[in-house]
């Protein structure tokens, strides 16, 4: 059964007196989006007064399949992964669009620089000064031009300051850089051609709408 039919059910299950077409109509009602590792988003309606805990149960129903017996009962089968393992999915879901320059390309080269640094820590370890600076560039989107001496010169400053955190650590510091850093961190883009089949963006986002050349320069929102 499609992720969305498993949302509907599960809402017709705790709110049988609330139709589809009352949603987002109730006041007492708060959406919240579900981003699955897959990129795809959802959203979940739960009670304006609902604790994290209440969001995490219904977003609970992205991860299960439903059984229908002979006799046309429905269960279903919770397959949800510990909480570590979703975190991990929400990082390289985000280390995928920072390496592919999907996100603003005007950011600051010193963001950039500590993002790189984060990344090639989280991959490769502490700095080593032999090996490591020659691989940042791996970390670079490809749809620039070659990395800059500068960046690989502040991305190994920061990197040296990483020296023994945790790896969790790391990819918090990462996921709250980007968050704060990035105007369009959460929108998701697609290839487009306009009417001289030339190659763009189309970014969706949960704020807006924006029209991104190939390299990911905002020309229109």
């Amino acid at each position: 059964m499609a992720l969305q039919n498993l949302h509907e059910l599960y809402n017709n299950k705790r709110h049988p007196s609330r139709n589809g077409g009352d949603s987002g109509r109730n006041s007492t009602t708060l959406m919240c989006y579900v981003t699955l590792a897959s990129s795809q988003v959802y959203q979940v309606e739960v009670d304006h007064k609902a604790e994290c805990q209440e969001v995490i149960d219904k977003s609970e129903v992205f991860c299960s399949t439903i059984y229908t017996s002979t006799r046309g009962n429905q269960v279903i089968s919770n397959n949800r992964l510990k909480p570590y393992f979703y975190r991990h999915q929400f990082y390289t879901n985000v280390v995928y669009h920072l390496k592919n320059g999907s996100w603003d390309a005007d950011t600051t080269l010193e963001t950039q620089s500590q993002l790189i640094a984060l990344m090639a820590y989280i991959q490769f370890g502490n700095y080593n000064p032999n090996t490591t600076p020659c691989k940042y560039a791996c970390f670079w989107p490809e749809c620039r031009n070659e990395i800059p001496p500068e960046a690989i010169r502040m991305a190994a400053a920061f990197h040296k300051d990483l020296k023994d955190i945790t790896t969790s650590h790391a990819k918090y510091e990462l996921l709250s850089i980007v968050s704060r850093e990035f105007p369009s961190y959460g929108t998701y883009f697609y290839d487009v051609k306009n009417i001289f089949d030339r190659k763009l963006l189309l970014g969706v986002g949960p704020s807006d709408i924006v029209l991104c050349n190939s390299t990911g320069g905002v020309i229109d929102r």
